[in-house]
């Protein structure tokens, strides 16, 4: 059994990780996009940000056999 079984539980656990470290900014970043590295066995989830706009993005790398998270950092 994996833990995070697919991209949506992938896009829960990051949206429940960003909100309370960068606020209600976060909306602004989606549609988050959700890959799966075949190599690594990790999610990696990553803001979006609108055309046209400045600014940086958040990121959150999960681990689909256990859930843990292994990075969260937003570019400038």
């Amino acid at each position: 059994m994996k833990i995070v079984p697919d991209a949506i539980a992938a896009k829960k656990i990051a949206e429940a990780i960003l909100y309370p470290i960068y606020g209600k900014d976060i909306k602004n970043k989606k549609p988050f996009l959700v890959k799966f590295d075949e190599e690594t066995q990790v999610w990696i989830i990553e803001g979006q940000l609108p055309k046209n706009s400045d600014g940086g993005v958040p990121y959150v790398i999960i681990q689909k056999s256990d859930g843990k998270i292994l990075a969260v950092w937003h570019t400038k």
